[in-house]
């Protein structure tokens, strides 16, 4: 979890000269892109099979990778040409709680410990820098 904290916060320190010299949408494109691609490496290098989804889940899964990863980022990284990057990065990290709450609400998650602990990282985090 560490070093997931420390490649995210390092990233949005080098997010501002993403976008400085490409557009933010082909930022973001090949972002995810190159991603995706060394995921795909790693899954042939491993000899990982292909899962096999239904139609539904196909369109579940594109939705929620254009919506939850495209938008998001593209409004992120459009906000940097406004505001300081630390402090999108904070409101990034702050939505945690909301995610753990419409989770409760609307898709009847269970509120782990784990998210109860992060929100509550996220909210001393919060604290300290304001």
């Amino acid at each position: 979890m560490g070093i997931c904290v420390f490649l995210t916060g390092t990233a949005w320190c080098l997010a501002p000269s993403q976008v400085q010299y490409v557009g933010v949408e082909f930022s973001v494109g090949y972002r995810l892109f190159l991603g995706s691609l060394a995921i795909g490496v790693y899954a042939f290098i491993k000899k990982e099979p292909l899962p096999k989804f239904s139609k539904v889940n196909i369109t579940l899964l594109i939705s929620n990778a254009v919506f939850l990863y495209g938008f998001n980022y593209i409004l992120c990284y459009s906000a940097l040409n406004y505001i300081s990057s630390g402090l999108v990065s904070l409101v990034v990290s702050a939505l945690i709680i909301p995610n753990i709450l419409f989770g409760y609400i609307f898709l009847g998650n269970n509120i782990s410990l784990k998210g109860i602990g992060g929100a509550f990282f996220c909210l001393i985090g919060l604290s300290i820098v304001f």
